[in-house]
């Protein structure tokens, strides 16, 4: 493996290895040669031993944890030491041309995956480049005009725009890892509810003071901006969900907020606060009432609310089986 060059690598390892260089990957020197790692969060952490599996039969090393970050360290090699003075002639990280002209679509997708971001605004995306001059930014938008996608440069990032951005996104989306599908906005119906919060949230931010004011003092507010309207598998995800997760979960997972999700949940009929009433004896509760028995005491005595205690008194003394109600 010592005499092992760039070009005998799999096609596989060299886009790995070219679209991590340009993300989050480094190449470093701490001893006689250079060492390849890579820093991910937890929650990408099936992405980054993807990776591995794939560096780890030509360069070996692990996977280390700690808390919520997992770092990978490949073990030292010759042609790492050949990659970091290509990519780092000057102790800082450049874009080589001769390298870069290697990159396809697998290549891509990671560099993506990696410093890519997604816009639910406005439905465009972009890549990170503010390590990079000038001039390599250029050599960067010259390739992707050169693959049919029309860039534009900032001071930070490649943008595309709205029809670029749809073309781009299904040009890599097979490569796309499972942990990163939230990077691929329109095109993952998993996006929608962040589509749709994205939306209210715009419309918000573009509606006129004066505008705002008016239909907040009818009373349309929440109707008109705030209101999106609950999807069939919505509501089947709240009814078989909502006793194994948190309002708060379900509303991450849908990206809407807390008092939306507990609004729904009740206007499907599901009231967490009356099902749990459901395990008590109401007719022990009811005598514990009517042999005087206080709300507090009577809600210390079986462990529940005294709001519970008064919805339980209510329902009983309203029911028809209750001889006080017979009319006898």
């Amino acid at each position: 493996m010592e005499d092992l060059s760039f070009d005998n690598l799999p096609s596989e390892c060299q886009q790995v290895l070219i679209g991590s260089l340009l993300g989050d990957g480094g190449v470093y020197i701490k001893s006689r040669n250079a060492h390849y790692t890579e820093a991910k969060t937890t929650k990408h952490l099936e992405y980054l031993e993807w990776k591995k599996n794939i560096l780890a039969p030509f360069f070996g090393g692990k996977i280390f944890l700690k808390g919520n970050k997992a770092s990978y360290y490949s073990h030292v090699h010759p042609l790492l030491t050949n990659l970091r003075n290509i990519w780092y002639p000057n102790g800082k990280k450049i874009v080589p041309k001769s390298e870069f002209d290697k990159l396809n679509v697998l290549g891509v997708a990671i560099w993506f995956m990696d410093d890519g971001c997604y816009d639910y605004y406005n439905k465009e995306c972009g890549i990170s480049v503010d390590d990079f001059s000038d001039h390599e930014r250029k050599i960067i938008k010259r390739w992707f005009l050169s693959q049919g996608f029309p860039t534009c440069v900032t001071s930070n990032s490649i943008k595309f725009s709205r029809r670029p951005t749809d073309d781009f996104l299904r040009w890599i989306r097979p490569h796309v890892h499972k942990c990163f599908t939230y990077k691929l906005g329109h095109l993952d119906t998993e996006n929608q509810p962040k589509l749709n919060l994205a939306k209210v949230k715009w419309t918000k931010a573009n509606l006129g003071r004066r505008e705002y004011k008016r239909l907040w003092a009818r009373q349309k507010f929440k109707s008109v901006i705030w209101r999106v309207k609950y999807s069939p598998s919505e509501d089947d995800y709240i009814k078989s969900n909502w006793q194994k997760l948190k309002d708060k979960e379900i509303a991450q997972e849908f990206g809407r907020t807390l008092s939306a999700i507990r609004q729904r949940r009740i206007k499907l009929g599901i009231r967490k606060d009356r099902l749990a009433l459901r395990k008590f004896n109401w007719d022990a509760i009811y005598n514990d009432y009517l042999t005087g028995a206080s709300f507090r005491q009577i809600a210390r005595k079986w462990g529940m609310s005294r709001q519970g205690v008064r919805y339980i008194i209510a329902k009983k003394s309203s029911s028809p089986l209750n001889p006080a109600n017979s009319g006898v």
